[in-house]
């Protein structure tokens, strides 16, 4: 963050301007002088205990001024790392603090509204401990710096309306000439072929999304988004946004049809619908494999050098990485499949979350030997 040399903008000067002579002691008990720089678990303890007091209220306003500016002397000594949008929120919610903690202040010495103004003083600096809270979030970050938000009625009705004037779709289901049997149990899964408006061609189907009723999960088949811009141009709807749509469309087919194998399902909406899990049957981009690769890769190499062994599972190609992991934050903001799944749950399902990652990886040894990412799984929960 930018250096802010107005001292009047600076929290750290807050309690060094009091006068704390007219201030009864038990208001403002902590030292006027600006912490140095301090250590990333300073930095740490301060957030927690600044937002425990959001519910304990233990902790006095000056106390509270305290572990402000322990925080916002870490995060100034680490501007670089933060965007020109993270640092323009930081200043105003600073500057919050500082209007708030004076209209307290003049109250306490004055004999004023003490209540009320603590209490203002209090929620602003909640929401600046609670966007700090978020920068150290891989995926709170993301999503504030790309404005992901639940989209209102009118929104979704925009992009359904537009959806509609730009594609075609098919159904495919475990019925007449498609079937799809798991031994003898009938599996009630809908597929969903995205076709360009007026093509309905197979080599203008762009995007396949299948939709299995019995485990509610949303299963991505095809991508082939860069070929639909390459053959007609800009205008294609995000990726999580034909998923959505998928699922709306799959949704719709099942309310309105009278095949047998799906009549327990009818009920089902996109209103009522919550989707258990969210995955790639067919990973085919470039960027999201490499991605993924590298991040197992790293993953064996601290094993080994842990001495530690891979599990039966790994050593058959299959891994999970749990929210909270390293390896999860890397492939869910740092490949695009990943993010679209924050889009997807950001704007349509914001009480859910991504507890992981599941991969299958395919080892052949063959005599040009490969390696290849066959699937991946985003179990979910709730927040």
């Amino acid at each position: 963050m930018s250096e802010i040399r107005n001292p009047n903008r600076d929290i750290s000067n807050l309690l060094a301007r009091t006068d704390r002579s007219s201030v009864r002691p038990d208001q403002l008990t902590r030292s006027p002088e600006a912490p140095s720089h301090g250590t990333i678990n300073e930095f740490r303890d301060a957030l927690q205990t600044g937002i425990q007091d959001a519910e304990t209220k233990r902790l006095t306003p000056g106390e509270l001024v305290d572990k402000a500016n322990v925080i916002r002397s870490w995060t100034r000594s680490h501007a670089d790392h933060f965007s020109e949008k993270e640092k323009e929120t930081l200043y105003h919610l600073e500057q919050a603090i500082h209007n708030t903690f004076n209209r307290y202040n003049e109250a306490a010495r004055f004999w004023g509204d003490r209540v009320g103004t603590a209490q203002t003083f209090r929620d602003a600096a909640q929401s600046y401990f609670e966007f700090n809270r978020k920068l150290q979030n891989p995926i709170e970050r993301f999503c504030f710096a790309k404005d992901i938000h639940p989209l209102t009625s009118e929104q979704i009705k925009e992009r359904k309306d537009y959806f509609d004037g730009r594609y075609d779709v098919r159904i495919q289901v475990p019925d007449g000439d498609f079937h799809t049997w798991q031994g003898n149990d009938f599996e009630p899964r809908i597929t969903v072929k995205v076709y360009k408006k007026g093509l309905i061609d197979p080599n203008d189907c762009y995007y396949s999304n299948t939709i299995n009723l019995k485990d509610y999960s949303v299963e991505g088949d095809n991508n082939r988004g860069s070929l639909e811009d390459w053959k007609h141009g800009p205008g294609r709807m995000p990726l999580s946004e034909i998923k959505y749509q998928s699922l709306q469309e799959a949704l719709d087919w099942v309310g309105s049809t009278d095949n047998p194998n799906f009549a327990e399902y009818k009920h089902l909406s996109t209103d009522n619908f919550q989707p258990r899990s969210l995955k790639e049957n067919h990973v085919i981009h470039t960027d999201t494999k490499r991605t993924v690769l590298e991040v197992i890769e790293a993953y064996k190499k601290g094993k080994r050098e842990a001495r530690r062994a891979l599990t039966p599972g790994e050593n058959g190609g299959k891994f999970f990485f749990p929210l909270g992991s390293d390896e999860f934050y890397r492939i869910i903001v740092g490949t695009d499949l990943g993010k679209e799944k924050l889009f997807f749950l950001g704007n349509h399902y914001p009480d859910l979350r991504c507890a992981g990652v599941g991969l299958r990886i395919m080892e052949a040894t063959t005599r040009i030997p490969f390696v290849d990412v066959r699937a991946m799984e985003y179990p979910l929960e709730k927040k």
